[in-house]
């Protein structure tokens, strides 16, 4: 998993390692409520760790491009503003 420094701080930087806590954020917060995606949370968390995994070898994470990724991997880029 993710873990992410504050993205309005100088410290926007993504860590991956397998955090509960912080996956919950993510798949609650910006999966469920911001994308508005319904998919069962295993199904969730997949998506999670397979962006983990893409950005795996990127040594400045941030968290902006992960959340962009993710928004991307479900087609909903345009229903962001």
């Amino acid at each position: 998993m993710c873990s992410y420094d504050s993205l309005s701080s100088g410290y926007g930087r993504l860590r991956c390692h397998p955090r509960w806590a912080e996956r919950l954020r993510v798949r609650e917060s910006w999966m469920e409520k911001k994308l508005r995606l319904t998919d069962a949370d295993g199904d969730l968390d997949a998506a999670i760790g397979s962006i983990c995994a893409q950005m795996s070898a990127e040594t400045n994470k941030s968290r902006v491009t992960f959340y962009y990724l993710l928004a991307e991997q479900y087609g909903k880029l345009t229903d962001l503003h």
